[in-house]
Parts: structure tokens; sequence; C-alpha cells
């Protein structure tokens, strides 16, 4: 996207602060050729509701529009084949310069309809005043730390249900290690048994011998007498 000058953003409806730019970033000044700009259009209604707007309260009258703002409406509306590859950040910058470097001729159909546009709103709204709505209030200190708490508290749910959840699998390991060790089939006497013939089966290697008799013994002292 070409690289635009900034400009103030379109809630800055003064007419006595179009956008401009800064000195150090600002071009050489160009004529606009009249061919180029949009034809003047009778304004639409009064906007009750921007998408882009914050929301606003009930029964809220919107400010009338400046000459700037019914430019770039025209501007946007009748240009828009080549404004495609701006997003609405570029669209305003670029409509911004333009403004600029229009003359005052080329500018006055669009102050004169401003300046209808807010004849007719204070016929719609007598009485009405501007009021900007202040920014939001930073947070006391109180919020801060009840919110604290509340991170806290969740902080510590999870790390509880993570203890619960080692715990079930702790569990669920002894009770298969218990199986595989201690099998259900399997006694208290069996379980002794086979543990006796375990040990005293010989290691390997060892040298069989025939178990001691003593009627054995006694067949031999009978035969060498």
């Amino acid at each position: 996207m070409p690289d635009l000058p900034l400009l103030p953003s379109d809630s800055e409806y003064s007419l006595s602060s179009y956008p401009s730019l800064s000195d150090s970033s600002r071009p050489q000044t160009t004529a606009i050729d009249t061919q180029d700009l949009p034809v003047p259009t009778t304004p639409q209604p009064f906007p009750t509701k921007k998408s882009h707007a914050r929301k606003q309260p009930q029964g809220h009258i919107p400010r009338p529009r400046n000459a700037f703002i019914l430019f770039r409406c025209d501007y946007t509306r009748q240009k828009q084949p080549t404004l495609q590859q701006y997003d609405q950040n570029g669209v305003s910058r670029l409509v911004g310069e333009i403004w600029r470097n229009m003359n005052a001729d080329q500018r006055e159909p669009w102050v004169l309809m401003a300046e209808a546009e807010k004849k007719k709103h204070a016929a719609l709204y007598p009485g009405y005043k501007f009021n900007p709505r202040s920014r939001k209030q930073p947070p006391t200190q109180e919020s801060v730390q009840r919110l604290m708490a509340k991170e806290a508290e969740k902080v510590v749910t999870v790390e509880v249900e993570v203890a619960a959840h080692a715990r079930e699998e702790q569990e669920e390991w002894k009770k298969k290690m218990v199986e595989i060790y201690y099998p259900p089939w399997a006694t208290r006497r069996s379980l002794t048994q086979f543990a006796r013939r375990a040990m005293s089966c010989p290691p390997p290697g060892a040298i069989g011998v025939e178990p001691y008799s003593e009627l054995v013994d006694r067949a031999i002292v009978t035969t060498d007498r």
C-alpha cells in the first residue's frame, strides 16, 4: 500500500482543522485537476448509527458533518473502483491529501453544503450542544485488586484440578501393579506356596543329589558285613 501522510481522524469535525501534514513529511503541493474531483451531491440524511463508531446512548444526536466529511463521502462513493487497494486509514490519508491541495473554489461546493447541513441540524435539534464523551477513567486500586484476586483464584483452581488428576493417575497405576503381582485368582496360601517352591528351586548348573533315606544306609551296612 502506498506510503501516505497521516491525517486526523474523521471524528475531528471542526472546519478550521482540515486534514494536514507535518512540515517534515509534507510533499510538494500539487494542483488538483477539477476533472479528477467527485461531483458534489446532495448529502444523505443525518446518519443515526455508524458501523465503526462506539456504542452510543439511547437518543444520541449525531453532529452535523463538516465540508471535508461531505467531500470524503462523495469521493469514496464515486471513486470506489480506484480505492480498492486501500483500507479505511489509507483512504482517509489519500482523500485528506487531495482536500489539502484543493483551492478555495474547488472546496466551495462542499463548504456550502456543510453550512446548509449545519442550519438544518440547528432547526431539527434546537438547543443542541456537543458534549464529547470523556475517556474511560483509569481503574481504581480496589478494582485492580479484585481482578488480581479473581485471576489468582482461577490459577489455584487449575492447580487443584491438575493435582487431583495426578492423584487419580497414581491410584490407577497402583491398582494395575497390584493386579500384575497379585492377580485376583491368587489367594494368600497359594502365593505363599508359590513363593516357597520358587525359593527351593536349585540354581542353574547345580548337580542333582538323591534324597537321603535311612533304609539305604542300613542296606549298605548289612551288605558290607
